[in-house]
């Protein structure tokens, strides 16, 4: 203050901070926005002066694509923001906009308003709009501040930055929740524009072995390598392996960039923008190929980069592409040859595209190898294009569970030549039920009975004159197949106090129940069949000591004089297939996945954790439709991540997924279908059978077929006699030529 001049009496001329707002339309908001920040702003806001109205619009823009015109929207509404003294800031606001508007060259200053911005502790502000995000089952996103994580799921500490990827925007959840859905663990991942390195950071945390974070932006990496070190995953997130650039000199910064550091409110999802590319060198710091490669980015370099990102893919790996709205996923896709990306899942305009590379041909994890088929032997159907439904309808709605149709899964497959087979026969661990099951037959047709309108107040009954209490469950039924063909099967399940005399049959028959558990205070599973004259069943089942199942132990009921060739994961408790699925995978055997009807005990996440553990899935068409709706997979996506996918289709025969192609396979005849209980458990014991012996697919599936049509001839599941000079005359008749000799040899 100048000497001799009193201060202002009653005067507020401590600085404070407003708001200056106003609305103008495109054509004059980037001059005028300039022009606020050349006469004293601090900052300058865009926004859609049109927001929560039905006039609101969403603008994307990205490099390299071509502009839109709507760079800005039709009304803005633009904040800015000014430090000055309360008593002074009317005059001083009034100054500012007609400075202006005036180096804008406008000819009438809109109208604008003041308002005061209280002081706040703005670091608390800050840190209140970023709260934990829960991520699918398992993965909780929280900024350091948040010290609690429910102990069910794994945290992952992401304060935000500068560098992309918070877990707030959709793309990126839709990433994570992929990450974990698909993971199995041990896998090498390339995380492609890290940004945050949250990807990066979430797959180690999920199980990979190895991470590589790319990114143009200094800042990014940075930021990855401080969260992998906050996380305590730094030895496994490489960010500082030598880069090979790839740069395309017609890549600019496009409108969301410019948007997006002027601070203006915009939709950018990815922060390694433009085609300015970088990927590891083949070093000795990083692999050549990678299980998985994930890019949250842009669509265009997504397009620009379809060949490096495909190169990098292992046989059987996954790229996961985002970034991108749902009218450009079509387009990104196409660039894409190898691994045909298909919609995985969408959210608020947001896609995901998930495809897999072809895997290499699998080698029989068993003792023999059948020679392959000359070139006229099969005729595989081309693989279909990817697709979101099943083109089947399903066969029986009534019946879930497939495997009691008189005509499940026989096949028209090509016969193997002969070939002995060496060695000693293995066992195969069956993880199933053991049940009663109780068999009314009823001499009508259901379909007479309910009334489509009705079905939502069902009461029906239905005389049923026969009944039958027989031997069953999966793994007793698949049991019973497998031993009279010769083969070593050993079972794990439950069975009840009443369970004495099944065990004591079981032994009889030669099938090892070592890793048989009885509980003592449970009734042994039971299962109450009313079929009608269409084969078409009504089911219901007390699980019983089913739901004990998860007691039994892989580990143990793997140890044996006997090696263990395959597994089969089939209706039990849900802990129980969930347990012994991951058993299996850490004793190395592999497995068959049959949800059969335990399939709705299951969530889509689920699902995709066991098929990820699995070799190989069987399940019948109406199963089929209700796995694929559950996961958000398409047919030819199930198939890809398996070794075979077999979908049996009743009358029609079934479908073989296997080596990369689809064979639609002709279905077997029986001499007289007089039960189909346990029909499918016939078929699933010969595709074992097979395998165990050494068949390929195609081989075992036949198998299954012949199979199949034996056990419907007879009552039960357990009681038609299994001639092996019979299956041969139907092996014969069925396929016109030998059954291969290593079934029997």
């Amino acid at each position: 203050m100048p000497e001799g001049r009193a201060p202002e009496q009653g005067r507020n001329l401590e600085p404070a901070w407003f708001e200056l707002t106003l609305v103008v339309d495109r054509e004059v908001e980037a001059a005028l926005s300039d022009a606020l920040l050349e006469c004293g702003a601090a900052a300058v806001q865009t926004e859609d002066a049109d927001a929560h109205t039905p006039q609101e619009r969403a603008i994307f823009a990205e490099p390299q694509l071509p502009p839109t015109g709507f760079e800005v929207w039709p009304r803005n509404r633009l904040c800015a923001l000014l430090q000055m003294a309360p008593d002074l800031a009317q005059s001083e606001a009034s100054r500012v906009m007609g400075e202006a508007c005036a180096l804008a060259r406008l000819q009438v200053t809109p109208p604008w308003e003041l308002r005061a911005l209280a002081e706040q502790d703005w670091v608390r502000l800050t840190q209140s709009q970023f709260q934990p995000i829960a991520v699918g089952d398992r993965l909780w996103i929280s900024p350091s501040w948040h010290d609690r994580c429910p102990a069910d799921r794994t945290a992952l500490i992401l304060d935000p930055g500068l560098a992309f990827g918070t877990g707030s925007h959709p793309t990126t959840r839709l990433c994570l929740a992929w990450l974990e859905s698909h993971l199995r663990g041990g896998e090498e991942v390339l995380d492609y524009g890290c940004g945050s390195g949250i990807l990066g950071i979430a797959a180690a945390l999920l199980g990979a072995r190895g991470v590589y974070a790319v990114d143009i932006d200094p800042q990014a990496l940075r930021a990855t390598r401080e969260n992998a070190l906050r996380n305590g995953v730094a030895d496994r997130v490489d960010v500082s392996t030598g880069m090979v650039r790839v740069i395309d000199p017609t890549a600019r910064v496009g409108a969301a960039d410019r948007m997006a550091a002027a601070g203006r409110t915009a939709h950018r999802p990815a922060s390694a923008a433009g085609a300015d590319a970088a990927l590891p060198q083949h070093s000795a710091g990083s692999p050549e190929s990678f299980d998985v490669v994930i890019a949250n980015i842009l669509a265009a370099p997504l397009k620009l980069l379809a060949s490096l990102l495909e190169a990098r893919l292992r046989p059987g790996g996954w790229i996961v592409l985002a970034g991108l709205l749902s009218e450009q996923a079509k387009d990104v896709s196409s660039c894409y040859p190898d691994t045909s990306p298909a919609p995985w899942r969408t959210e608020e305009g947001w896609t995901v595209l998930a495809g897999q590379r072809p895997p290499a041909p699998p080698t029989s994890p068993t003792f023999a190898t059948f020679p392959a088929y000359p070139a006229h032997a099969t005729q595989p159907r081309p693989v279909d294009p990817p697709m979101t439904h099943d083109p089947h309808d399903p066969h029986n709605p009534h019946d879930p569970d497939n495997r009691h149709d008189p005509r499940d899964p026989r096949v028209n497959a090509p016969p193997a030549p002969e070939l002995r087979h060496a060695g000693p026969q293995p066992a195969v661990l069956i993880s199933g039920s053991i049940a009663f099951d109780y068999i009314l037959l009823f001499d009508g047709h259901f379909r007479e009975h309910i009334l489509p309108e009705q079905i939502h107040r069902l009461n029906v009954a239905f005389l049923a004159p026969r009944l039958e209490r027989q031997f069953g469950g999966c793994a007793a039924n698949i049991a019973y197949n497998l031993a009279a063909l010769g083969g070593r099967p050993r079972i794990l399940a439950t069975v009840g106090h009443d369970g004495g005399p099944y065990l004591e049959r079981l032994d009889r028959l030669g099938i090892d129940t070592a890793s048989v558990i009885t509980v003592p205070d449970c009734f042994t599973a039971q299962a109450f069949i009313t079929t009608d004259k269409d084969a078409n069943q009504i089911t219901a089942f007390h699980p019983g000591a089913m739901e004990e199942a998860h007691r039994v132990e892989v580990a143990q009921a793997a140890q044996g004089s006997q090696p263990c060739a395959w597994g089969i994961v089939a209706p039990n408790g849900k802990k129980a297939m969930q347990a012994h699925a991951a058993g299996l995978v850490q004793e190395g055997i592999p497995f068959i996945f049959d949800p059969g009807q335990g399939l709705p005990m299951f969530a889509g996440n689920e699902l995709l954790e066991l098929i990820a553990a699995a070799q190989a899935l069987i399940l019948n068409d109406y199963e089929a439709s209700m796995l694929l709706q559950r996961t958000g997979l398409s047919e030819l996506q199930l198939a890809r991540r398996l070794e075979a996918l077999v979908i049996t289709r009743g009358a029609s025969g079934c479908t073989l997924h296997w080596q990369g192609q689809r064979q639609d396979l002709g279905a077997a005849r029986a001499a007289a279908e007089v039960d189909p209980t346990g029909c499918g458990d016939a078929f699933r014991a010969g595709v074992l059978h097979g395998l165990a012996r050494g068949a390929r697919w195609p081989e075992a599936v036949g198998l299954g077929t012949i199979l199949g049509a034996v056990k419907v001839e007879h009552p039960g599941g357990q009681n038609h006699p299994i001639d092996r000079d019979d299956l041969r005359q139907r092996w014969r008749a069925h396929f016109n030529a030998p059954m291969p000799v290593a079934f029997f040899a």
